[in-house]
């Protein structure tokens, strides 16, 4: 079988990216073979040059919008970047063609639900397409469809949607996707790679965030959750943020106000390897209230850190609460559940072995192919792959 895949394919190894290269390592090694498209030389693009599978990069366009309170702006802004939409993606279309014969593929994955092109070559080509939803409808961005059919041209040339949490699958569903056509399959990471935290004083608490620095990722969020801890206890409290510092604002923000009430904080930059770092803390923080799924969180669970997070859309399905992590509702109960774990650490050694546990149950990459292939099977599109294995 052959696939042509779409994704962004972001410079760094997000969530999205992570994932995109385990489901082509994992599907090729049942003889799949894949072509890649990616929209950015990345992670993505790097992995399929190492390891010999063929990969185009070839920008191609977003069909989202982030609306203004100007109607005419809104307008005047949506027909350009149509406009530009189509221009972008006939330059895409037509390097695809150099790239790949389209009659030789039997299926076309998009892993990006923010583009088009992977329904334009379906439609085109008669060829069955897969939506991977990595992303809720909105979310933290608050952006929307150009189209104002666009739902309904995602649903007629898409055989299958895989979202990564049913949070998703409600989110797009409530907005007009085919919820028949929707299959929820949970993101996967390596377990096992992950060394495990031992905490081995009460003098200092180490708490990592991994997100990109800006407003809907919630770093100044946990800062003032942390300023409103009395300052015996604040002064106990090391808090180290990785990940790219997309908004200088932001960052700003955050050193002023932890200056001010004496908070330890760090910027860490980009890490490559979490799979190294998260045995150096004890408390992992998600304050993304937006978040489809949440990488990090099955991540910080499988290292034994323990685990805090928004009691919103994808996080607490990962998450549950006093069983498996804690999940808060708003910065008042966030100071108050930071006060009283660190007051009583040890406490919580048989929540984080149950993490553990639970994260190998429902997270672990290694039957993520065959979880994958279920909701394949489970599809209009299990006719290719039962023609594969005869």
């Amino acid at each position: 079988m052959k696939i042509l895949y779409f994704i962004s394919g972001a410079k760094n190894g997000y969530g999205g990216e992570r994932v995109a290269v385990e489901i082509i390592k994992q599907l090729s090694e049942q003889s799949i073979d894949f072509y890649v498209v990616t929209a950015y030389k990345g992670f993505v693009y790097d992995y399929c040059k190492e390891n010999s599978i063929p990969c185009l990069n070839v920008f191609f366009y977003s069909f989202m919008r982030r609306n203004t309170n100007n109607i005419v702006v809104d307008k005047i802004r949506g027909l350009l970047q149509i406009i530009y939409g189509f221009f972008v993606d006939f330059i895409a279309f037509v390097r695809i063609l150099l790239f790949v014969k389209i009659d030789d593929i039997d299926l076309i994955y998009s892993n990006w639900s923010r583009s088009l092109i992977g329904e334009v070559i379906s439609k085109i080509y008669n060829k069955k397409h897969i939506c991977h939803l990595h992303e809720l409808y909105s979310g933290h961005y608050n952006i929307r469809p150009l189209f104002h059919n666009q739902i309904k041209w995602i649903n007629n040339n898409t055989c299958l949607f895989i979202a990564v949490s049913a949070a998703v699958r409600d989110n797009w569903s409530k907005n007009g996707l085919d919820e028949n056509k929707i299959r929820v399959v949970y993101n996967g990471i390596n377990v096992e790679s992950f060394e495990r935290r031992k905490k081995t004083d009460d003098i200092t608490f180490r708490m990592v965030m991994v997100a990109s620095i800006n407003k809907s990722k919630g770093q100044y969020y946990l800062i003032r959750a942390i300023g409103n801890i009395p300052v015996d206890v604040r002064r106990k409290i090391i808090v180290h943020f990785y990940g790219e510092e997309n908004e200088k604002g932001e960052i700003k923000k955050i050193i002023s106000y932890a200056k001010h009430k004496e908070i330890n904080v760090s910027f860490m930059g980009y890490c490559n390897s979490i799979y190294s770092i998260l045995k150096n803390y004890d408390i992992g923080i998600s304050c993304s209230k937006g978040e489809a799924f949440g990488l990090s969180i099955v991540e910080y669970m499988a290292a034994g850190l323990l685990t805090i997070a928004p009691n919103e859309c994808g996080c607490k399905e990962i998450i549950s609460n006093g069983v498996t992590g804690y999940l808060f509702n708003d910065i008042s109960e966030l100071t108050q559940l930071l006060l009283e774990i660190i007051n009583d650490y040890n406490s919580n050694s048989k929540l984080i072995d149950a993490a553990i546990s639970d994260v190998k149950e429902r997270f672990d990459s290694l039957d993520y192919s065959s979880r994958l292939m279920n909701a394949f099977m489970s599809s209009s599109i299990k006719d290719l792959f039962l023609e594969e294995s005869e």
